[in-house]
């Protein structure tokens, strides 16, 4: 075997190695948790207390978590925020979980206590086969419904593609689409989806609230995102494939411009 061919064929089965170990979803996501108390300093004296935790993750098989608490010890003054966020991707199937949890209790007339919820993400995905008409199915909000129970405000933008979902828990029914308007606690239903490409899902979740005059504010939902490809028919599933990392991708360029060297040495 030509030295130049063998050089190739074992490049070619490393990129092949490392496709396989691609995953269904591929992208970022992010959370923090943001905690403050501040006192009035003619009731109980100058403080300002802040506590921020933020992480992020690059690969989109997993998740992350962000937790802070401050408790100075005035009174039933708190403020504390804990965001968990899990994903990932099997068969035909995209599931995510945002779960918040915050709390803020403030005392008469001071001090006041603040809590902030933000996650975020970006995957890309890919349906396989070639382009086709097919079906998307969506559950976007509180999971399991009716669970939540929160005063402060949650509120989450999320897409795939061009279906764009804009969801508000504790005030009022969600809006899914333009002149579409969900269940009081989630969207839910199915619309026609173009597969055998890739999509791109991305969602915002923010929740807060201000806890002051002896009052409290909470933000506490489970959050779910979750859709399933099927085939025009509303029955076969339609399944997804292996989408590479970018260093994959890197790799597979490089891959190509070595095999072009060679056969120009060659030639």
């Amino acid at each position: 075997m030509p030295k130049s061919l063998l050089v190739f064929s074992l490049f070619s089965a490393f990129l092949c190695g490392e496709a396989l170990q691609a995953g269904l979803l591929t992208g970022s996501a992010s959370v923090s948790a943001y905690c403050r108390v501040e006192g009035d300093p003619d009731v109980v004296g100058v403080f300002e207390l802040e506590e921020t935790d933020a992480r992020s993750v690059s690969s989109a098989a997993g998740g992350a978590s962000a937790a802070c608490s401050i408790v100075p010890g005035i009174s039933q003054t708190e403020a504390r925020a804990i965001a968990d966020l899990s994903f990932g991707a099997e068969d035909n199937a995209v599931l995510i979980d945002a779960d918040v949890d915050g709390l803020s209790v403030g005392d008469y007339p001071w001090p006041e206590a603040r809590h902030q919820i933000d996650i975020s993400f970006d995957f890309l995905g890919k349906t396989a086969g070639p382009k086709r008409p097919g079906i998307v199915r969506y559950y976007v909000g509180e999971y399991p419904l009716g669970q939540g129970g929160a005063t402060g405000g949650i509120s989450m933008d999320a897409a795939i593609d061009d279906l764009v979902f804009d969801y508000f828990l504790a005030t009022g029914p969600s809006t899914c689409f333009a002149g579409e308007v969900g269940d009081l606690g989630a969207c839910m239903g199915e619309r026609s989806f173009e597969l055998g490409g890739f999509f791109d899902l991305t969602a915002t979740v923010v929740a807060g609230g201000i806890g002051t005059f002896r009052g409290s504010e909470d933000s506490k939902a489970p959050l779910r995102l979750s859709f399933e490809f099927f085939e025009a028919d509303g029955v076969t599933p339609a399944n997804l494939e292996p989408v590479p990392e970018p260093s994959t991708a890197l790799l597979l360029l490089a891959g190509l411009g070595l095999a072009g060297f060679l056969g120009r040495r060659r030639s």
